[in-house]
């Protein structure tokens, strides 16, 4: 993936992995989607060391990527503000907020249709993602509901939700796909992964 795209891609890292935390609690599940969640959330911190290497930006570059993110972020608060209408509920604006940044982020071909491939890495960036097996496996596993489910909204809910699963179902394959020298050899992980392959299969 070029400079140009990183920079792009950047946007809302820290964010979005803080709003899969913040949902990722057990009994969350959404509708009718594929990918639900009705399991507890196995941070991949805790299973997998490393998800691949992190590009290295020069200090231009990390500074364009500061600007574009307080962009975003500016827009994005702007948006869920507006579409909350004084709703307090944490979990929808939380799905509203992600909604957002994969929208803001997202690569379109020159006749305005969507790149899948540099828009998905785009969304690996975002959650820290470089690992080319586990970002296959993203895209076998994750994409098709992801789009299927992207401009549905489900009863009860503001925005949709399919971008927060989407990130549910990337974390899972993290664990599942993780490196050999990065799995951590613990019973809860142990575990975790068989749950995970059942889940999946």
């Amino acid at each position: 993936m070029g400079v140009q795209s990183i920079l792009v891609a950047s946007v809302l890292t820290l964010t979005a992995l803080q709003c899969i935390a913040t949902v990722g609690v057990p009994g969350y599940e959404s509708g009718s989607l594929r990918m639900k969640r009705k399991t507890e959330f196995m941070p991949r911190e805790q299973c997998c060391k490393s998800a691949g290497k992190r590009p290295v930006l020069t200090s231009e570059e990390r500074e364009k990527m500061r600007k574009v993110d307080r962009t975003v972020i500016e827009k994005c608060d702007a948006i869920v503000k507006d579409k909350m209408q004084g709703n307090r509920d944490e979990h929808l604006a939380t799905e509203c907020r992600v909604d957002c940044a994969y929208k803001e982020n997202r690569v379109n071909n020159t006749d305005g249709s969507l790149n899948d491939y540099e828009t998905l890495k785009v969304l690996s960036d975002m959650l820290d993602i470089w690992d080319e097996n586990i970002i296959d496996n993203i895209h076998r596993t994750c994409w098709e509901s992801f789009q299927e489910n992207l401009n549905k909204i489900e009863e009860g809910h503001i925005c949709s939700d399919a971008t927060l699963l989407f990130g549910f179902c990337s974390e899972d394959m993290i664990i599942l796909h993780c490196d050999a020298q990065y799995r951590k050899k613990e019973d809860k992980c142990e575990k975790y992964l068989q749950e995970l392959k059942q889940k999946y299969e």
